[in-house]
This record gives C-alpha cells, structure tokens and sequence, in this order.
C-alpha cells in the first residue's frame, strides 16, 4: 500500500479506524507498479489501481481480524468513507481529530498515551513510514504540534472538517 500512498496520520481503535494518506504523483511511482492485474483485467488507469490497492488492503484487514477474533460475516457495517482535504487549516484540524479519536471516544482518558495512533511516532525520532517532517512541518515545529493538540480539542466549530 505504501508503493501508493504516503501516510500522514492514523489512529486504530476497536471499532473504527483513521487514515491521513496522499496518494502518490504518477511521476513519484516505479513503472512496474502502474499496472496491476485483477482476475482477468489488466488495470493501467492510476485512479483505478489506488483504488483496487485500497479494496484489497480492506480486504485483507477485514479476513485477518475475523481470523484473529473468530468472526464470520461482513466485518464492515458501510463502505469507508474519504474527504478531500480542502486547505491547509483544515489539515491541521484532521491531524488533531485523528489523534484525539482515542479520547474523543472514550478508549483512554488521554490521546497521547494511546499505543495505536501515529502520534507518539510523529514526536519520536526512531524510524517510520511517515512523513513525520512534512507532518510536523505542518504545524511549525515538533512544540507547535503539541501546543496545538493540547489546546484544541475537537469541538463544534470543526464539525465540517470531520467524518463520522
């Protein structure tokens, strides 16, 4: 998945999960990864393969935890849902609300203990797929990335940054 997409920021929980990814520039991507073979189609369209690189990781998620918790039946309730990120300001405030989820839904009392989330990663300095410096570059620095998820709870006014 990483061949296509650089990732910004997560968080997994229980019942749902978030990702902040960018799909990579067509110029960016190594020729053998611009097509992909699906049963009997050979795809060569960029927008279709990301796409099909996206249902086959849901895929693939969705066997191992029914696997691994002895499930059967759909393990999703809907599709998943995407949002273009429209400025820069709304960026910032999908970081903060990814990070914040844990809280926000009542797994932990603090975001930033929360083992699952790319928070705690973005702030260290042992390797990782990130883009932790365009990441933290975003907010000015690594204490302007903290000031701003200490000081800004999710509330109200950001509403129409989010999905649910």
């Amino acid at each position: 998945l990483t061949a296509y997409i650089h990732v910004y920021a997560y968080c997994l929980l229980p019942n749902h999960f978030h990702f902040l990814v960018k799909t990579k520039r067509k110029d960016e991507m190594e020729e053998p990864l611009m097509q992909l073979q699906t049963g009997r189609t050979l795809l060569l369209d960029y927008t279709r393969i990301v796409s099909e690189i996206f249902r086959r990781f849901f895929l693939s998620y969705a066997k191992s935890i029914k696997l691994q918790e002895g499930r059967t039946g759909s393990l999703f309730e809907k599709n998943f849902k995407r949002k273009e990120i429209s400025d820069d300001r709304h960026l910032l405030w999908v970081v903060n609300y990814i990070h914040r989820n844990p809280q926000t839904h009542g797994f932990v009392p603090d975001f930033r203990r929360y083992k699952h989330s790319s928070y705690a990663s973005l702030l260290s300095n042992e390797s990782t797929r990130l883009k932790r410096k365009e990441t933290v570059a975003l907010f000015g620095s690594k204490e302007e990335f903290i000031r701003f998820h200490q000081t800004n709870p999710v509330i109200r006014m950001q509403e129409h940054y989010m999905i649910e």
